[in-house]
């Protein structure tokens, strides 16, 4: 972040990438793999849904789901693997 009058500046969230990192803070191990999406899901999640995949890296624990976001944010969308009542689903969503 650059400097601005002596304070670090951050830069400002959009509500997608906000709303992303809420449900990242909010994910759980989920039984067989992957990770549950809590209450709080971005944009084309559900609450309940089991990410196994972003970008095609694996999700074990929730840093390793922050890491594969985190990568995938300079892209402006990416590739979701998640299993939605118990049906295996890829989708696009926005990461910003």
């Amino acid at each position: 972040p650059a400097q601005q009058g002596g304070t670090l500046a951050r830069p400002a969230m959009s509500p997608t990438s906000a709303g992303a990192a809420t449900a990242l803070s909010g994910m759980t191990p989920a039984p067989g793999g992957g990770m549950q999406v809590g209450s709080s899901p971005p944009p084309g999640l559900l609450p309940g849904d089991v990410i196994t995949s972003i970008a095609g890296t694996a999700l074990t624990s929730q840093a390793s789901a922050a890491s594969a976001f985190a990568a995938a944010q300079s892209r402006g969308t990416v590739q979701v693997q998640i299993t939605r009542d118990g049906k295996p689903v890829t989708l696009t969503i926005p990461t910003r």
